[in-house]
């Protein structure tokens, strides 16, 4: 598996995009990168309101609340 684009990427993809420098099909191919990869991050943008990635948190999560 490789390792994830940085976040540096992302910011200038989204920035581009945001500025109206061309499509996400355009984009994607002007900064080498899939076009579904750009796509999952705009959606992610979308939904998290940032452009950096979301560190994700391995392992299985706690079932009991604070209160236990």
């Amino acid at each position: 598996m490789g390792k994830p684009f940085g976040d540096d990427l992302r910011r200038r993809l989204l920035l581009a995009y945001d500025q109206g420098q061309g499509t996400l099909e355009e984009l994607a191919s002007r900064f080498l990168v899939s076009l579904g990869w750009a796509k999952k991050i705009s959606a992610a943008r979308n939904c998290a309101g940032q452009a950096e990635r979301v560190p994700h948190k391995p392992g299985s999560k706690p079932r009991a609340g604070a209160q236990v």
